[in-house]
């Protein structure tokens, strides 16, 4: 794991000096202490992406793409997340997020996209893109159960 630390640092612009001062916080915030002599094959999907974030979070970014990260870990390590996420959008940093989860949607962006096939559904507030997301969905799911409801009528 610690040179996956540094060529993943490496790989963000940070220098080993850098690395070398943060190390301990990025192993701590990641919450792999235990497995800092582990091989990154060895790491579950999840251990990875919590390694992964604790190092970006630590670029000090001024952009930072997230996809479904909140969903690594257990709920300490999303809460810890959640908690950074918005120090840095408090601070300089613009956080983009994509995410199925609706809570993180309603708790941590200012701003939500909803996108289906490629498309710009809608941009609005978090409750706006939510509430005409799960209009749309609830409809579907209507429009999916009566069409079984007729293909069970032809066989029924």
């Amino acid at each position: 794991m610690k040179d996956n630390i540094y060529l993943t640092g490496a790989l963000f612009g940070l220098d080993r000096d850098y690395i070398a001062e943060n190390f301990d916080s990025i192993v701590d915030f990641s919450g792999l202490r235990d497995f800092i002599d582990f091989k990154i094959y060895q790491f579950s999907n999840g251990m990875i992406s919590r390694l992964m974030f604790s190092i970006a979070i630590h670029s000090e970014p001024e952009i930072l793409l997230l996809d479904e990260v909140f969903n690594a870990g257990d709920a300490m390590f999303q809460k810890k997340s959640s908690e950074k996420m918005g120090e840095l959008v408090r601070g300089s940093a613009t956080v983009v997020l994509a995410s199925h989860n609706e809570e993180i949607i309603r708790d941590a962006v200012d701003r939500a996209m909803w996108i289906e096939k490629g498309k710009v559904m809608l941009v609005g507030s978090p409750k706006e893109v939510l509430d005409a997301y799960g209009s749309d969905r609830e409809e579907k799911r209507s429009a999916w159960i009566n069409s079984q409801k007729k293909m069970f009528t032809v066989f029924g």
